[in-house]
């Protein structure tokens, strides 16, 4: 995983490290970007954003957390 500023250009993906604003819009930190966010973000001249962005063999905190959970169930614990 790398953190720190990325590129708009590069950013597709990448789940935003702060919240952040750009013009009537509002994005959540760990709002993961979509192409139609990168193009709000450049309508409203950001250039670069502080995001992480996982490498091809990282896990998702999703994916993560299910293979945790899995490895902690056992037949007298309920989810």
């Amino acid at each position: 995983m790398k953190f720190g500023p990325v590129p708009i250009d590069e950013a597709e993906g990448a789940v935003l490290a702060h919240a952040t604003e750009a013009g009537e819009r509002r994005f959540r930190k760990a709002h993961r970007l979509s192409a139609d966010d990168l193009s709000v973000l450049k309508a409203a001249g950001i250039s670069e954003v502080v995001a992480a962005v996982l490498a091809p063999d990282d896990l998702g905190e999703d994916a993560a957390a299910e293979r945790i959970a899995a490895g902690m169930s056992h037949r007298n614990v309920e989810a």
